[in-house]
């Protein structure tokens, strides 16, 4: 990796997730253990709640295995924010990751 994407990478605070299905809410899940505010976006406000709910297991499993604190898992869940405006969750990100199903149309909005 590049010197300047090394330098740009440690500036980069805020990251936008677009599709919280599996990959999308385990990139989530990641970049907030990371230390990143993470906005969560999806088009059903039910996907987005299923998102958060495996994210808060996942990382009780961690808890429970000893692999990360409660203290650490309550900060990860703090950092991510859900959304199904699309404008709204693009509007203050530094990064954007796409991880929406592998549907043409959907993709193009």
């Amino acid at each position: 990796m590049s010197i300047a994407i090394e330098n740009w990478l440690k500036k980069v605070q805020t990251i936008t997730i677009i599709g919280a299905g599996t990959m999308g809410h385990g990139f989530a899940h990641v970049f907030s253990l990371g230390g990143y505010d993470v906005m969560l976006s999806d088009i059903d406000e039910k996907v987005l709640e299923k998102a958060k709910a495996r994210i808060t297991a996942s990382l009780d499993t961690f808890v429970e295995n000893g692999l990360t604190t409660v203290k650490v898992k309550q900060e990860a869940i703090s950092r991510i924010k859900t959304t199904t405006d699309r404008f709204a969750a693009v509007r203050k990100a530094q990064f954007v990751l796409e991880a929406a199903p592998e549907i043409l149309s959907l993709k193009q909005k």
